[in-house]
């Protein structure tokens, strides 16, 4: 009778506290993972595994710090924190891609112990840094060397910056020749053909050239023609 009494005050007394623990905002679910307590947890799980050297790198960096060191075995995560705690890892400039290299799948460890060793030598130049973060396992695991991919990595900038700045100063081609036809047209009255164009591949200083020639020679043509109106002793006809 006291067992049965006893099991029914345990249930009640749960029937009446889950709607609270439902509807409380501290209740975060297994589910919650962006909850504050579930990400404090995960932070704290982090220090637990690879020891209080890493609660530096995770209170700074935050999720993406608890990520990279998940992906890590502990003595790596431990390696990875000490080298992050002298600085190295914000002075390259990208801490957060650099953490989350380590994050990728299968990553960890090999990524981790390559920075360590190689880090502060080897991505101090930003395309480097680029590269790398683009492609973190071929380059720890040897698979490709990191200067040839820095280098197509800088090609393939300069060109894309080349190519943004001639379109930031330059009109488009069809409005480049639209403002070459309408040049002529107006000066000179020269009757060009609708479907006259010019050379895309004119310099810049070409087009204002040429009708500076044009407009010298209609000048040069009226002088002409009002001189011979003269010699003849009557005045042209405008």
């Amino acid at each position: 009778m006291v067992k049965t009494t006893t099991l029914a005050a345990l249930a009640a007394a749960l029937l009446l506290t889950a709607p609270l623990r439902a509807t409380s905002p501290y209740a975060a679910g297994p589910c919650d993972l962006d909850h504050p307590r579930a990400l404090r947890a995960a932070r704290e799980d982090a220090v637990r595994r690879v020891g209080e050297v890493a609660r530096r790198l995770v209170e700074t960096h935050g999720e993406m710090a608890v990520a990279a060191l998940k992906q890590c075995t502990p003595e790596g995560g431990r390696k990875l924190c000490e080298w992050a705690n002298t600085g190295a890892l914000d002075k390259l400039g990208r801490p957060d891609d650099v953490l989350r290299a380590v994050a990728e799948l299968d990553a960890g460890d090999d990524v981790a112990l390559w920075l360590v060793e190689n880090g502060e030598s080897q991505l101090s130049d930003q395309d480097a840094l680029a590269a790398f973060c683009d492609s973190p396992l071929d380059v720890s695991l040897g698979l490709q060397p990191l200067g040839k991919l820095a280098a197509a990595y800088r090609a393939n900038r300069l060109a894309a910056e080349s190519q943004a700045a001639r379109a930031a100063v330059q009109p488009t081609t069809p409005q480049r020749q639209q403002q070459q036809q309408g040049g002529l047209r107006l000066l000179g009255n020269l009757r060009l053909p609708a479907d006259f164009q010019l050379p895309s591949n004119l310099p810049d200083w070409a087009v204002p050239a040429l009708i500076g020639l044009a407009v010298v020679a209609l000048v040069c043509a009226l002088k002409s023609w009002v001189g011979r109106g003269k010699e003849s002793g009557s005045a042209p006809r405008m």
